[in-house]
């Protein structure tokens, strides 16, 4: 039960800060920072101490520890901290025991408070069929008939669709992901971008996309799939060979075991011990991409230096019917840096130490054999976190301090950055989602914001890149507020939205969201001001609210098909 995380960075792991703190002390504040990669590299192997930690292994008397300490949590009703708590405590759990079956009866009681029956019922279903004490099984059955009970008397919270947060428009022939009418276009302020070659309105879902990677974090791993980054899912089941990794699915454990897990599991601990923020995604992809290269390394070589490999790459031409995974990581990994970023040594830092940490692996001792193999991984490495980093998605829980995950979709990292944007963008189930939040004309750039809006600016927010927007462009010298009045039925209609938005009860969410959509597509000449951005705001937390709905919603049903089904 070993704590990871630094003293001054929860995000951060003590390796990884002990290491930048000693290169600060042996090199100097400013030149320490300056030093290439291969010397970070090699100073870094002669840093033993900061490596070279035991694994944890399954231990019941640790997993007992941590249900304790979720039955606290439990107890004062901080029910999202107890099921980390839970989960972290299946992943100790020693296969077959009983403290398996306690951890998903545990996590039944906690979404039965929260009134997710169809949850409650898959993990009582777990708990029977993992080891659960015989001399326990009332009280569990008792909460089973609860559950039912509730359900036959129409308590669910839900388990209908929302087609409107599924693709709603005609779409690209080739690409089925994505609406037909976009493409890449390269900016020069922006590098890549994605363009409308068409008019959207405003609710039209342009984008859902199953990622090649997903990446959580150290304050991520104990309630997000491995694989999809899926929050605190009622299925999550823990890594049967480490105790830092939980999935959705069997699906899920599959597929991260052959693209990344296998060279992750053996040295977990190391790995997290390093972790900087979603650094770890430099060595996902190229274990991804060597696992697309049938782990020829070679061949993996040949392609990153020939001229194929060069270019900014354009995915809106491949065609995405076939599923060429390989194909796709090739124009994944063209997508470069326009500039390096003033924390570039964090970066190089980070790769010399998930270096050091993956040749201890058995797995890459095998494949990365040679002086120059070694050298195209560390470099490798290197380049990859600078770009996935560049073109990656976060999603932050509770505001733009909160924990992370990140997303590295193929064409979702086209969608640049602006504090005036007019899509916002979902990380769900493993897929990114793109939905219009203000009418986009032929010829825009599709933008979202990866954390502030000039309707709702955060001095706090802490940026690693220039922002190039209008609003900030050139002090946004060439974007100003307009003055128009809103002509009196507008005024009639935001004053039903507003009364809506007050009222804490007897008010239909859906009603609501069409309410403020109708008023977005009608009145968008009047953007941007302040009183149409005030509908503005309330309609972007509607469609991140309804794409997490949506998906809470097909959970339920499929918890309450599976259970069906094993009847």
């Amino acid at each position: 039960m070993t704590n990871f995380h630094s003293e001054f960075d929860a995000k951060c792991g003590r390796g990884y800060a002990t290491l930048m703190n000693q290169i600060r002390s042996q090199f100097g504040e400013e030149f320490g920072m300056l030093l290439d990669v291969t010397l970070y590299r090699d100073y870094a192997l002669k840093q033993r101490d900061i490596f070279d930690i035991p694994e944890q292994g399954k231990c019941d008397e640790v997993a007992a520890k941590l249900r304790q300490q979720g039955n606290r949590l439990y107890m004062a009703k901080k029910y999202e901290e107890a099921l980390k708590k839970y989960n972290e405590s299946l992943c100790f759990a020693e296969a077959g025991s009983e403290q398996v079956g306690m951890g998903f009866a545990n996590r039944s009681a906690v979404y039965h408070e929260q009134g997710e029956f169809e949850f409650a019922l898959a993990n009582i279903a777990l708990a029977r069929k993992h080891n659960y004490p015989v001399n326990l099984m009332p009280k569990l059955l008792a909460r089973e008939r609860s559950c039912r009970d509730k359900l036959d008397d129409g308590q669910s919270k839900g388990t209908g669709p929302f087609p409107r947060m599924d693709l709603n428009v005609s779409v690209n022939p080739k690409i089925p992901c994505v609406a037909d009418g976009i493409r890449m276009k390269v900016y020069d302020e922006f590098g890549r971008g994605m363009v409308a070659e068409r008019d959207f309105q405003a609710g039209t879902v342009i984008l859902d996309e199953k990622a090649a990677l997903a990446i959580t974090t150290l304050e991520t791993r104990y309630s997000h799939c491995g694989r999809c980054v899926k929050q605190l899912t009622y299925s999550l089941i823990p890594c049967p060979g480490c105790v830092s990794t939980l999935y959705c699915s069997e699906e899920c454990l599959r597929e991260d075991e052959r693209f990344a897990h296998r060279f992750e599991c053996a040295i977990a601990d190391k790995i997290r011990n390093v972790l900087e923020y979603s650094s770890i995604v430099g060595p996902k992809l190229f274990f991804y991409g060597l696992t697309l290269f049938g782990d020829d390394l070679e061949a993996m070589m040949d392609y990153c230096k020939g001229a194929s490999a060069r270019g900014v790459g354009d995915p809106f031409k491949l065609d995405l019917r076939n599923n060429d995974r390989l194909e796709q990581f090739k124009e994944l990994q063209k997508a470069g840096v326009h500039h390096i970023t003033e924390v570039d040594h964090a970066y190089r830092i980070s790769a010399a130490a998930m270096y050091v940490v993956f040749m201890k692996h058995p797995l890459v001792q095998q494949i990365v054999k040679t002086e120059a193999q070694r050298e195209f991984m560390l470099h490798t490495f290197l380049k990859y976190i600078r770009n996935s980093i560049a073109s990656m998605l976060d999603w932050r829980e509770g505001g733009i301090a909160g924990p992370t995950v990140s997303m590295l979709p193929l064409l979702g990292t086209l969608c640049n950055h602006s504090c005036d944007p007019n899509a916002v963008f979902g990380i769900h189930s493993g897929r990114f989602k793109l939905a219009v939040i203000r009418p986009i004309r032929q010829g825009e750039q599709i933008t979202s914001s990866y954390g502030p809006t000039w309707w709702e600016p955060n001095p706090d927010y802490d940026c690693t890149y220039k922002c190039r927007c209008p609003v900030c462009k050139h002090g946004g010298a060439n974007w100003k507020l307009n003055e128009q009045e809103l002509p009196t039925a507008a005024v009639k209609h935001l004053t039903v939205i507003r009364k809506g938005l007050e009222a804490e009860t007897g008010v239909n969410k859906a009603d609501l969201l069409n309410m403020a959509q109708q008023f977005v597509n009608r009145y968008a000449q009047y953007h941007p001001s302040y009183v149409f951005s005030a509908v503005l705001k309330a309609y972007r937390l509607f469609m991140i609210v309804g794409m997490f709905r949506a998906e809470r919603n097909q959970e339920r049903a499929q918890a309450m098909a599976a259970l069906e089904e094993n009847v």
